[in-house]
């Protein structure tokens, strides 16, 4: 009986039995282990540290051409609140046709100060930068009232220069809906589309309340910036028309959509659309 072992034995005694490497080599091979790991962590550590350095000198650098725009806005409204026509064409683009273009504007704002008819705080109310490029809405009060001017401005050779309105940064399209008035319009109208969409659904809903009108009919108004058209029908039938821009101009800061832009639309959608009447 004492040749016979079990099979747990055998398995114990080879465990037991020294695997014949030498235990100086197997330090030295634990050790070098060791100090590839730590090295893969530092490495790791380093790149993370190296890119959150990275980021917050990107974001610092933003926050930097962000300032030197709002401080080019200040500079170019105090210029025209004091009359300083140098300093004021000093921050226009060189376009020449852009250059005349301002120079007039200048001579407009001299004479609405003469008749005390304009006031300019310079507030900015909005803003938007994207790489080099920038457009910012500027409060001015007309007769004691907020008006807001949209301006543009390039980043070049370190300063920011006001330019002629780029209609490629006038922002993503949208689409807002309310009731039966869909409106497509682009960032930079945003504010205007959605009070104008939603005083003419209250509109069209008063009309339709003493209207058969068909339950599915809907007008669509297109905002466009490019359109030579101040208002106009694409498809009377369909119900489309396209509206330009308020922000090409001088625009209500508190209620873009006003009055001025109210009637002619009103008219033009009554006199030429049927409500989908059945």
């Amino acid at each position: 009986m004492s040749r016979i072992r079990f099979e747990w034995e055998v398995e114990a005694d080879k465990i037991d039995q020294p695997d014949g490497e030498d235990p100086h080599l197997k330090r030295t091979r634990r050790r070098n282990l060791r100090r590839l790991l730590l090295l893969i962590a530092l490495l790791v550590v380093a790149f993370v540290l190296g890119g959150l350095a990275l980021y917050l000198r990107l974001v610092q650098v933003q926050n930097e051409i962000a300032q030197q725009l709002t401080d080019t806005i200040k500079v170019e409204v105090a210029a025209l609140r004091i009359g300083d026509r140098s300093t004021f064409l000093h921050i226009q683009s060189s376009d020449e046709g852009w250059l005349a273009t301002q120079s007039a504007l200048f001579e407009h704002y001299e004479a609405l100060k003469a008749a005390n008819a304009i006031e300019l705080p310079g507030d900015i109310l909005s803003v938007t930068i994207e790489g080099e490029r920038a457009r910012a809405l500027v409060r001015e009060d007309r007769n004691r009232l907020p008006y807001a001017r949209l301006s543009f401005y390039l980043w070049a050779d370190g300063v920011w220069r006001h330019t002629a309105p780029d209609f490629t940064f006038w922002g993503e399209r949208q689409r807002t809906e309310s009731g039966r008035i869909v409106v497509q319009y682009r960032d930079a109208d945003a504010t205007f589309a959605r009070q104008m969409g939603a005083d003419l659904a209250k509109w069209v809903e008063a009309l339709c309340a003493a209207a058969a009108c068909d339950k599915d009919a809907k007008l669509q108004i297109d905002i466009e910036a490019e359109t030579e058209e101040a208002l106009t029908w694409i498809d009377a039938g369909a119900g489309r028309l396209v509206i330009r821009s308020p922000y090409l101009d001088l625009v209500r800061a508190d209620t873009p959509f006003d009055s001025e832009r109210a009637v002619p639309l009103y008219k033009l959608i009554s006199e030429s659309w049927d409500f989908g009447a059945e």
